[in-house]
């Protein structure tokens, strides 16, 4: 499927109310489009999950080279984005 496609998929299901978790929006939408923009999810040192930041945890931090971070990604329940840091 196609960037486009996945994310019109991502909006229809948003509609429908699909994702009722955080682990839903990360499953199904951030590792979703991840996976899409060529991001290798299946490798912890380049698509790092619970990355540890300033004695919190993001969801994923995204690191090239290896183990180097480059930009990170925060997943939210729908709706509770205001709880994010």
């Amino acid at each position: 499927m196609t960037l486009n496609g996945i994310i019109d998929d991502v909006r229809a299901n948003l509609e429908l109310g699909k994702f009722e978790s955080e682990a839903a929006v990360r499953q199904s939408i951030v590792e979703r489009l991840l996976r899409a923009l060529n991001w290798p999810t299946h490798d912890p040192q380049i698509v790092f999950p619970e990355y540890g930041v300033e004695n919190r945890k993001v969801d994923y931090a995204l690191c090239y080279p290896e183990s180097s971070p480059r930009a990170f990604v925060e997943a939210k329940t729908i709706g509770r984005i205001r709880e994010g840091i």
